[in-house]
């Protein structure tokens, strides 16, 4: 049985505001063929090679980040659910979890 959390950080990105998917941990580009279509990637940070995984995702959570990293600029140009600066992302959400992220309440939690 998995532990019950709720996480929030900064909101980078509205995109449709709340969406459901599996968690992928993603520690670092080695690890992006690990992202499958629907996934929400949870990744430190995220630079221009995380792209072609992003284009499979539903949602995006980085431990760090600001308005403008590339994890909140690439969202907000492709209308993607964003939530950055989350403090230990990687630790607290288990990968292979179904997780919901709402950008309207800015939480991350288990579906």
């Amino acid at each position: 049985m998995q532990t019950q959390f709720t996480l929030s950080g900064r909101v980078a990105s509205i995109g449709e505001g709340f969406v459901k998917g599996i968690a992928r941990i993603i520690n670092n580009e080695a690890e992006l063929d690990k992202i499958q279509a629907g996934d929400i990637m949870v990744a430190p940070q995220t630079d221009i090679n995380f792209v072609p995984a992003l284009e499979l995702c539903v949602g995006l959570v980085t431990e760090q980040g600001g308005r403008f990293c590339h994890a909140a600029i690439y969202s907000r140009e492709n209308d993607l659910p964003c939530i950055t600066d989350v403090e230990d992302a990687l630790k607290i959400i288990p990968n292979g979890a179904e997780i919901t992220l709402d950008t309207n309440s800015n939480t991350i939690s288990l579906a």
